[in-house]
């Protein structure tokens, strides 16, 4: 009989890897992100509520295995992994611990995990009010970044330049905290902490039995005020030596929050007193670079994850970063208005741009585009492929500014 896996939340690329290595899946998953092609690709789908406890999701995995027992479980999202890690240590199957699962997504604990690893010394506190923000840039000075303390998206991460403006910071804070329905088990903490500035990388890495490889380095670009990411460039241009100690530091980070298993995208500030974290995630970075990935370096991270997963090394198949001569761009269209997406248009002359790999249209007609933004509001990308990365870059942004977005004011707000 094919193996048994039971898969939780979403990234069914990495489940349709683990279907062609001829697994057998049960998807457990919040029942709005339920799709009709779900019912054609799994055993079974089974739809929780965003509410569902803890509980509910470890009793009926639980359930599951006594009818149908799994071999091994894989939760490629980060909405349901601490869900997954639960499932994980009752059912007895490999998979992040808990507190390692906690640490890495509630950002305070991993700031302190760091800090007492001596890895970095970046500090950050959780905050309740204007004065315990100010108490904080007594101490460190402005400025300073509010943000969620286990928020996902780009969502409610603000700059306070001074004093002046602290109050206008935790106002408009507030505005996002009712999108925490977007994510089962966000709390929207407020954290604060000081203002990294720097050019922005991400460090893709994975690891084996607690042993990690630097996989490729991402240039990041970002919206100024809503620190929304707009673009990214595979391989940054950086010198060897800087290379060396962004790896060095991203090591001795996972190391020191203990990921020992499995991909990690690491956010990275270069600051003037050397690399700093911003975060790190125990999943693939988003907005393809995976795809990136495999056009710079081809190499496949969804099928390496799979294959681990269901028990195999795939350390020997992990190439060091190599020099190569293609770089690897995507850019997005960004900050649309609100309103309902009545028409694209500008599709094929976006496609026709020189060293254009892909062009996606990410908000359709009849979408309904609110006042909030984050990474999810996002309207479309292009990707593209060339010799050097301002090439590469230059094609991606070209392609996007080819399209256009007809949006109508939407009539049945309140």
């Amino acid at each position: 009989m094919k193996a048994h896996v039971l898969v939780t939340g979403g990234l069914r690329e990495v489940h349709k890897k683990l279907l062609a290595l001829g697994a057998r899946l049960t998807l457990m998953i919040n029942i709005p992100y339920i799709t009709q092609e779900d019912i054609h690709m799994y055993e079974r789908v089974i739809g929780l509520p965003i509410a569902a406890t803890d509980e509910e999701w470890i009793e009926v995995a639980a359930l599951i295995n006594r009818i149908d027992p799994f071999i091994a479980l894989g939760g490629f999202s980060e909405g349901v992994q601490r869900q997954t890690a639960l499932i994980a240590r009752v059912l007895d199957l490999p998979f992040h611990r808990l507190e390692i699962v906690d640490m890495v997504a509630r950002k305070e604990l991993m700031r302190q995990r760091l800090v007492d690893a001596e890895v970095d010394p970046t500090p950050a506190h959780i905050v309740q009010t204007n004065e315990e923000i100010k108490a904080f840039a007594a101490e460190y000075g402005y400025p300073l970044i509010l943000k969620p303390n286990d928020g996902r998206g780009s969502t409610g991460i603000l700059r306070i330049s001074s004093a002046d403006t602290v109050a206008v910071a935790l106002t408009r804070f507030q505005e996002f905290t009712p999108q925490s329905a977007l994510f089962s088990n966000a709390h929207f903490d407020m954290l604060v902490e000081p203002y990294l500035q720097g050019d922005e990388l991400s460090v893709e890495a994975f690891s084996e039995n607690g042993k990690h490889k630097v996989i490729a380095i991402t240039q990041k670009f970002k919206e100024a005020d809503t620190f929304i990411e707009i673009g990214h460039c595979i391989p940054a241009s950086l010198t060897p030596q800087v290379a060396s100690k962004i790896e060095h530091l991203v090591f001795q980070a996972l190391t020191a929050l203990e990921i020992a298993s499995g991909p990690s995208h690491t956010e990275i500030i270069l600051t003037d007193a050397g690399p700093r974290i911003v975060e790190t995630h125990i999943r693939l970075g988003g907005d393809c670079i995976p795809e990136l990935i495999q056009l710079v370096y081809g190499i496949d991270l969804l099928d390496l994850w799979a294959r681990q997963v269901l028990g195999e090394s795939v350390w020997h198949a992990l190439p060091e970063v190599v020099s190569t001569h293609t770089c690897a761009a995507i850019w997005y269209v960004s900050l649309l208005p609100p309103g309902v997406v009545k028409n694209v248009s500008g599709v094929e002359e976006a496609r026709d741009v020189s060293c254009i790999h892909d062009v996606h249209i990410l908000k359709n007609e009849g979408d309904v585009l609110g006042n909030v933004k984050n990474s999810f509001t996002r309207g479309a990308y292009a990707i593209a492929t060339a010799s050097s990365p301002d090439k590469a870059l230059s094609s991606a942004r070209m392609a996007t500014e080819c399209l256009t977005f007809e949006i109508a004011e939407n009539e049945e707000k309140e």
